[in-house]
């Protein structure tokens, strides 16, 4: 199935760079390449630009598993961006025939590319007046065919935040299936958010140093999950990508160590 266009970034692809004042940006103010150069003392010119350690520097992957409370470096991998990292893993897990549950309003991705890999997508909508969602909307669409419920948390657009008690309480409804849980968890950080990943055995968390680190350019990204997916996913990434690179990767450590 073809992938339709992907309306909010083709419109900012077109306005974003010619205005003057920029409201649609959701990022954090961008760090110049200096401003990251000054953060930590490290001699480039003996870096070799080879392809690295493909699923991600060793070093750069402590720092990310130094965000969670659980897992060690097998459980996570990088990606070009949250973007690809979503992107991976539901081209990695997800078939055709396969029901997915997807919250609206929510990133088009979501939704999108499910429907282009042949699942079938239920959209669970969050109530207008707090842009939350209970439980039971989920309980009614729930069953053994659902491969995956997707979530943002903290959300873009609505800014929705899930509480422990219903990420708990949607755990229980999953685990009966296996059902995956994946939540980009981009936004992570704003406040004390739990990650789904450490919290359920088929949690799978993605992020990215575009958001909060400020680095959007760099396009480094990362998913968390357990080792029998990040396998999976590794897998798949040989296909698409093989590596970061040993550049992107240190320029990463060097945000996350300053």
């Amino acid at each position: 199935m073809r992938l339709p266009d992907f309306k909010v970034e083709q419109w900012m692809n077109d306005y974003e760079n010619d205005a003057i004042y920029n409201m649609t940006d959701t990022c954090v103010k961008s760090l110049t390449l200096q401003e990251l150069l000054d953060l930590e003392d490290f001699d480039f010119s003996n870096l070799i630009l080879d392809y690295g350690q493909i699923t991600g520097d060793i070093e750069l992957k402590k720092e990310i598993l130094s965000l969670y409370e659980h897992g060690t470096i097998d459980n996570i991998t990088t990606a070009q961006g949250c973007l690809q990292a979503n992107e991976l893993v539901m081209n990695t897990l997800l078939e055709k025939g396969d029901e997915v549950i997807s919250v609206v309003p929510g990133y088009q991705q979501f939704v999108d590319v499910p429907k282009s890999l042949g699942c079938k997508v239920h959209l669970v909508e969050l109530d207008e007046w707090d842009w939350q969602v209970s439980v039971e909307k989920f309980r009614g669409v729930l069953n053994s065919s659902t491969k995956m419920i997707i979530l943002n948390n903290p959300s873009n657009p609505t800014g929705t935040e899930y509480s422990n008690e219903f990420l708990n309480a949607l755990i229980e409804l999953c685990k009966p299936y296996n059902t995956y849980i994946l939540c980009d968890e981009v936004y992570r950080g704003l406040n004390e958010e739990v990650s789904i990943s450490d919290i359920y055995e088929n949690g799978i968390s993605t992020s990215s140093l575009s958001k909060m680190f400020s680095l959007a350019g760099l396009r480094l990204g990362w998913i968390k999950a357990n080792e029998y997916v990040i396998h999976q996913i590794n897998v798949r990434r040989d296909y698409s990508m093989i590596s970061t690179g040993p550049l992107v990767d240190k320029l990463g450590w060097i945000d996350f160590k300053g």
